[in-house]
């Protein structure tokens, strides 16, 4: 064709340049066909080929770990009394001031007892009377004299006559305001001069050894602590040690979380009620790993777990978080030994290949595992 190209232009024109065109680009694409036919590679199978990347692992075995309950509570006595005047007068006299510490039976404040030791003398000898009578009365049961009438008349005026010297007893002896516990004396109501009523309110006694911390817990981990279990509480600098006194038994409507309470030794009452705390209550003991937080990954659905290799393919667990250990964390669910991914997580997905690069287990020993136990 290229002998007769010129004649051939000449005869057809331009028209002729195309038909020159196309006629070259169908042999070019014949040629890249048959190409492939003989076994020629095409470009999209070489970018369906899925890539292998390189990890750093590493060999660890899970430790037996406490899993301990934390709160975040308020100080509060054990204690709380008020003590209220038994009979109506004027204060007296008072003892101590708040603040002081207070012995068992120790007077706060005393009420006038205007003339009731003379309407005791009279109560008292109104008694022997009426003794008497019911005496005589008796010894002429037999006579005739006396009828079973007189003699059960005479009974009633006796015992009448009791009762009435037992109050007068009863109001004496409650015109001392005393504290029925040992304690401190949180708040004095009354002074000299003041006139007190019957079931006034006249001082406040609180009793914080032991200390009370009080907090709430929600339904997942009221159903791990028991009554008596130990407990520690943090109260400002200081550790004290204790155990759980109370669990309640229903949710709070509003927060659905349960109240706890915990009673912690508080020698010479020297931590004061009002203070917030944190406890932490030891549950159980489960077989966990220690890893730093950092290598947590959350799945597609929410969970969180650990990557890690298991035959040279990349496995996603879920984790349950046990307890927290400053930048590491303790994490139960996982299998008693695991080749944990360090590095080059972020680029492997569960069930890909993987291939592994060993990294030395961190010489810094764990905190949080029971001593002794491996």
């Amino acid at each position: 064709m290229t002998a007769s190209s010129p004649s051939f232009l000449r005869r057809f024109g331009s028209w002729g340049l195309v038909i020159l065109i196309i006629a070259g680009l169908v042999a070019w694409m014949a040629t890249g066909v048959g190409r492939a036919k003989h076994g020629a590679e095409p470009v999209a199978a070489l970018e369906t080929t899925p890539q292998r990347f390189t990890v750093s692992a590493r060999e660890q075995r899970a430790e037996p770990v406490r899993r301990e309950v934390a709160i975040n509570g308020t100080t509060t006595p054990d204690k709380l009394i008020e003590i209220a005047a038994q009979v109506e007068g004027q204060i007296v006299a008072v003892g101590p001031r708040k603040g002081a510490r207070l012995a068992a039976g120790e007077v706060i404040a005393r009420v006038d007892a205007r003339d009731l030791e003379p309407q005791k003398v009279r109560a008292q000898a109104t008694l022997r009377t009426r003794d008497l009578e019911y005496q005589a009365a008796a010894k002429m049961r037999g006579s005739g004299y006396v009828t079973e009438g007189d003699l059960a008349a005479r009974l009633a005026a006796l015992e009448t006559a009791r009762a009435d010297l037992a109050v007068l007893e009863l109001r004496q002896k409650n015109l001392v305001i005393a504290t029925p516990a040992a304690g401190i004396l949180e708040d004095r109501l009354v002074e000299v001069g003041d006139y007190a009523k019957a079931g006034q309110i006249a001082a406040r006694v609180i009793e914080i050894d032991p200390l009370i911390v009080a907090g709430t817990v929600n339904e997942t981990d009221i159903r791990r602590i028991r009554v008596g279990d130990p407990a520690r509480a943090q109260i400002q600098s200081e550790t004290l040690n204790g155990r759980v006194r109370f669990v309640s038994a229903m949710a709070d409507e509003k927060t659905r979380t349960f109240t706890v309470e915990i009673a912690v030794d508080n020698p010479g009452s020297r931590i004061p009620a009002g203070l917030s705390a944190r406890v932490t209550i030891p549950v159980q003991t489960i077989a966990a790993h220690r890893i730093p937080a950092s290598l947590l990954t959350l799945a597609d659905d929410g969970a969180v777990g650990v990557k890690h290799v298991v035959g040279g393919k990349v496995v996603f667990t879920p984790t349950e978080i046990v307890r927290a250990d400053g930048d590491a964390v303790w994490v139960g669910g996982l299998p008693e030994k695991i080749l944990l991914i360090t590095r080059g997580q972020g680029f492997v997905a569960a069930g890909s290949e993987a291939d592994v690069q060993m990294e030395a287990e961190p010489p810094v020993a764990a905190q949080g595992a029971i001593p002794g136990k491996s």
